[in-house]
């Protein structure tokens, strides 16, 4: 996800999210959450889901929906409501919701002080074509600050008093502002063609233009991860390009890997680098050792693939992927390898009387109901037979504890 000055609603501790229900051998395809109109962007934030839908015929509902995902396999809806245009982003800030709206609706600012009911309390029509923002420091007074990607008429900084938007200044950024990011104090915009631009926002009244990285494609979205100080850059049918930003003002091109559809998203959980890549799905790209070594996995999603969240538990993670007109897809990506072959049930990471019950149903049961899916049958080879090989891998991973 991207990082953000202000991160966020107090949803959820990091001790509720690691009590996840999922079983890393669950599955891939965990659950779905149907479009209303086009799906365009999810955001995951603590244990809510943000699912922005566009509409596309008069019938479709456009808007903010909000879910539960505590389980992820159960996404609960908890609240929604409709906005002007088409939303394409989203961030929080306490109880507050900066929703980027292109179209007729610009910056949308919503209420979500009772998560059941949200209600849009400001906004702000820009003049382009709203598509990202990102929260910076605010200014001169101002509670909350917003730099909104605004396609043809660049980058907006909107200060935010109380709930009210107020128009401040405007980078001409020369071409379509697709994405911003606020990290290092610096502003990073996707620029299109024009590639990143890097802003210094030190004097709050006069951005000023510190590097311009061309790239081979259309700069489209980003992706921080600031563990290793890298910027991913979803560039459409260019694939994705990697930026060193151990100069934040200065970054440097260090590789770049051509997808095979149009790169949308990017989501990066430790070497690996997940594209949502339009209609040729989810993509597992293997980062260990800049340049790319190439895809390892693809993954089909119905619909096409527009943007991907991710939930990191302790086997992987959970993947959350805007599908357009296929709304949100749920999907496991856990290593069930890495995962103690005698922890069946929750709680995972303790092994008690429930992980035996659970075995012994499933191994006296050819059928069993998902997610274990004959994961008694598959403990050793051959892997669609419940034996005795399968109770000794059993037995001795309980006896061992969980590695």
């Amino acid at each position: 996800m991207k990082t953000t000055l202000l991160a966020s609603v107090s949803i959820a501790t990091a001790a509720s999210l690691a009590g996840s229900p999922v079983d890393p051998c669950a599955p891939d395809d965990l659950a779905s959450i149907p479009a209303e109109g086009f799906t365009r962007h999810a955001e995951l934030i603590g244990d809510r889901l943000f699912v922005l839908d566009g509409a596309v015929l008069s019938m479709d509902l456009a808007g903010l929906r909000v879910f539960g995902v505590a389980d992820p396999a159960s996404p609960v809806l908890i609240g929604r409501v409709a906005t002007p245009g088409l939303p394409s982003d989203v961030e929080v800030a306490g109880d507050l919701a900066f929703v980027a709206d292109g179209g007729t609706g610009g910056l949308q600012v919503i209420d979500l002080a009772d998560p059941s009911s949200p209600v849009i309390v400001g906004s702000y029509d820009s003049p382009g074509l709203a598509s990202a923002l990102a929260l910076i420091p605010p200014t001169s007074g101002a509670d909350h600050r917003v730099a909104l990607a605004d396609g043809a008429e660049g980058v907006q900084l909107v200060g935010i008093f109380g709930t009210s938007p107020d128009m401040g200044l405007t980078i001409d950024t020369d071409g379509l502002a697709s994405d911003v990011l606020w990290t290092n104090n610096a502003l990073y915009v996707a620029d299109g063609w024009n590639g990143v631009l890097v802003y210094d926002l030190s004097n709050p009244n006069l951005p000023f233009e510190r590097a311009r990285i061309p790239l081979a494609n259309s700069a489209q979205r980003f992706e921080l991860d600031d563990s290793a100080n890298l910027l991913y850059v979803a560039q459409a049918t260019g694939g994705i390009a990697v930026l060193d930003l151990s100069d934040p003002f200065a970054p440097v091109e260090i590789t770049e890997y051509d997808t095979p559809g149009a790169a949308r998203g990017v989501a990066v959980s430790g070497d690996l680098v997940f594209v949502a890549d339009a209609y040729d799905g989810l993509l597992t790209l293997d980062a260990s050792v800049p340049p790319f070594i190439g895809i390892v996995e693809a993954r089909e999603i119905p619909g096409a693939a527009l943007s991907v969240a991710l939930r990191e538990l302790d086997a992987g993670p959970i993947a959350f992927v805007a599908a357009n007109q296929a709304g949100v897809r749920v999907l496991n990506l856990q290593t069930c390898d890495a995962f103690c072959p005698a922890d069946f049930v929750v709680p995972f990471g303790v092994l008690d009387l429930q992980d035996i019950s659970a075995f012994i149903g499933d191994f006296q049961n050819p059928f069993p109901s998902p997610p274990f899916d004959n994961r008694a049958e598959s403990l050793a080879p051959p892997e669609d037979i419940a034996d005795l090989a399968d109770i000794v891998v059993f037995v001795e991973s309980l006896n061992a504890g969980c590695p």
